[in-house]
């Protein structure tokens, strides 16, 4: 979750990711911290009582949307080319 991570919060400081105000997921924000090592960037929780399980989730779900938006612009640049008079056998 390196990668994803990163990117994430890049979004998050740029603006480009937006919080609703939701105050589950205020509250497993605060309680999570980033944890940097040397298999890259993680969130993690300062105490084990704290709960960080929608933060992690959000992620989680960024990661497959994220995915799904790559594999379907790449299925639309392939029909785009298949369709177009570029291509013939």
């Amino acid at each position: 979750m390196n990668i994803p991570t990163r990117d994430f919060r890049e979004k998050l400081y740029d603006g480009k990711i937006q919080h609703n105000g939701n105050k589950i997921l205020a509250y497993a924000v605060n309680n999570a911290i980033l944890k940097v090592d040397n298999n890259g960037w993680q969130i993690d929780k300062a105490r084990n009582s704290n709960r960080i399980d929608p933060i992690a989730a959000l992620i989680n779900a960024y990661v497959a949307g994220m995915d799904y938006y790559e594999e379907s612009e790449a299925n639309q640049h392939a029909n785009d080319y298949y369709t177009s008079a570029e291509f013939s056998f």
